[in-house]
Order: structure tokens, then C-alpha cells, then sequence
């Protein structure tokens, strides 16, 4: 069963929405910058807020790394605050943590990069992860991301599409999944047809929107919203992630179609969808509200 999320800033107590916490909705505590856990304050205010949303016994609780100046991969500091978040998370008895792999390329590094070398190195590391967090009670899901970034300047290509989860076959994991971003995976969606479009010679792959159930047996959490615009190389325009579903570009009927069947996957099987929808007061959230109540009608 689809266990509705909020995210907030897990350092600044003033997002959790009371109201939500009296329905005993679920949150996603998210740091968004690396350098934030430099602070030792930060740290002593995220275990203020997960403690107090813990003894509300809120429906559902996780985590969400940081994705800037955060590449755990080559920075040692790094490396020691993800380990210092998952030994977070198990003190506090979180479900689970959200990792991007954080490997940001502009075009040119793109286009030199080993995408399958580097896709082998990270899981690797990921492996080791998983022994460390060994019979202790915690998942992470690795998250897909976008096609390309939102101002079409910038990839993390790591795990893009359900194929490129392959690889996680050829490890024996214990505690590692996949958070599937379905805003992600839309954006991703939508530039593959507008490629298509724009070049009806090259015979380009795509794919179906609800290609991902595939990875069922894979997935630990979900990601929500919609998005409006899309971004290319060398262009101006930017994609706009986090639109309530009621105001993205994502055709409403598909949106419900990927709900619903997502809601009868997992229909036996309690799992967090975090609405990563933004807000011009985080203080006093509007759209999240308005997710919800579009989400419980499909739902219901």
C-alpha cells in the first residue's frame, strides 16, 4: 500500500507540517547540500526533528543524502557523512535513506565517459554499503535520475532507465534497492518522444512509462510529482520539477495509470511515495496538500 510523503529540510523544524503529522502521514527528512553536515548544529538538529516526529508515530520516515558536494565516491569527507547518515538512520530506526550517485558531467565529460566501467565501480562501492549495514535494519535505494539535467547542461547517468539496473543481478545484495522517481522518470520519457520527434530518421529507443514495474521486486520507495518544460543542450530552457500533477505537463490520465498500477503492485505491501513538490512557503504548504487530496481520489 502507497504510504504518502512529505519532504522537508531535515535540519529546520519549522517544514514539518503539524497538520501532516496529525494525520500520521509520513516525511522524508532531505539535505540537499553536503556541506550542510559539516555543522555539527545541523546534525543535532536533524536528530531533534526525527525524534519528534518518531514520537508522533508518524506513518512512515526517511532519509534523503545530499546530492551537492556530495560525490561520496572521490571525496573522503563525503564518504564519512554518508556513513555517519546510514548510522543515523539505524539509531533512529529509519525505513530507509535515498542516494543519487552524485556523478555530475557537463557535456564533454559526457562524452568521454565509461559509462559501463563507472556504472561496475559504483556498485562496488555500493557492495560495501550493503556489508556494512549487514542484518541491521535499513534499506537504501538508489535513485534514477533525468535524462539530462534541468537546465540541459549537466548528466548523472548512472541509472537513468530499468535496463541500467541490470547490474544490481550481479550483486548479492541484502539492503540496497531502488527509489524510482516518477518525475524523473516522465522527463526522461518525454525528451526520448521529443527527440523522436525532432529526428523521425534515426530510429531512436524509447520506452513505455510503465516500463519500471519490471523492477518491482527491486523497489523500496517512491518519488512524486510532476514538471513542466523540458531542457536540451544549448538551449535556454529549463525543466520545472516539482509541480503538483494538477499543473505539470504529464498527461493526467497516465499519471493515474501509473498510480493505480503502482498502488496494485504493491498493494500488499506498504511503501513510502515522498511528494517532491515545491512550495513558495515551505512554512505553509499549499501544493503538497493539493497532491494529496489528487492522489487520495485515485486512490480511493
Amino acid at each position: 500500500m502507497l504510504k504518502p510523503q512529505i519532504s522537508f529540510l531535515a535540519y529546520d523544524k519549522r517544514q514539518i507540517d503539524t497538520k501532516w503529522l496529525d494525520k500520521k502521514l509520513g516525511f522524508e527528512g532531505n539535505i540537499f547540500n553536503g556541506n550542510d553536515l559539516n555543522e555539527a548544529e545541523n546534525w543535532d538538529r536533524i536528530k531533534e526533528n526525527l525524534d519528534y516526529i518518531l514520537k508522533s508515530n508518524s506513518n512512515i520516515l526517511t532519509l534523503h543524502f545530499p546530492t551537492e558536494n556530495a560525490n561520496y565516491l572521490k571525496n573522503t569527507n563525503a564518504k564519512h557523512q554518508l556513513y555517519d547518515f546510514i548510522d543515523l538512520a539505524i539509531e533512529k530506526n529509519i525505513s530507509g535513506i535515498t542516494l543519487h550517485t552524485n556523478q555530475f558531467l557537463t557535456i564533454d565529460q559526457y562524452l568521454k565517459y565509461d559509462l559501463k566501467k563507472n556504472r561496475k565501480d559504483f556498485m562496488d562501492f555500493i557492495k560495501n554499503i550493503d556489508n556494512y549495514i549487514g542484518e541491521r535494519n535499513l534499506w537504501i535505494g538508489i535513485e534514477n535520475l533525468p535524462i539530462i539535467g534541468n537546465e540541459g547542461d549537466d548528466f548523472d547517468p548512472l541509472f537513468i532507465y530499468p535496463e541500467d539496473y541490470n547490474i544490481f543481478n550481479d550483486y548479492n545484495l541484502r539492503n540496497i534497492g531502488i527509489t524510482w522517481d516518477i518525475c524523473h522518470w516522465f522527463i526522461t520519457i518525454y525528451t526520448q518522444q521529443s527527440m523522436c520527434a525532432l529526428t523521425p530518421n534515426q530510429n531512436l529507443k524509447t520506452h513505455n512509462y510503465l516500463d519500471f514495474l519490471q523492477l518491482s521486486d527491486k523497489i523500496k520507495h517512491f518519488h512524486f510529482s510532476s514538471f513542466k518544460n523540458l531542457a536540451f543542450p544549448l538551449s535556454n530552457a529549463k525543466c520545472e520539477e516539482g509541480k503538483p500533477p494538477q499543473e505539470g505537463i504529464i498527461d493526467i490520465e497516465n499519471l493515474e495509470k501509473c498510480i493505480l498500477s503502482i498502488s496494485n503492485v504493491f498493494n500488499d505491501t506498504d511503501i513510502g511515495i515522498t511528494f517532491e513538490v515545491q512550495e513558495e512557503d515551505y512554512n505553509n504548504r499549499i501544493n503538497n496538500w493539493k497532491t494529496l487530496e489528487w492522489f487520495e481520489n485515485i486512490i480511493s
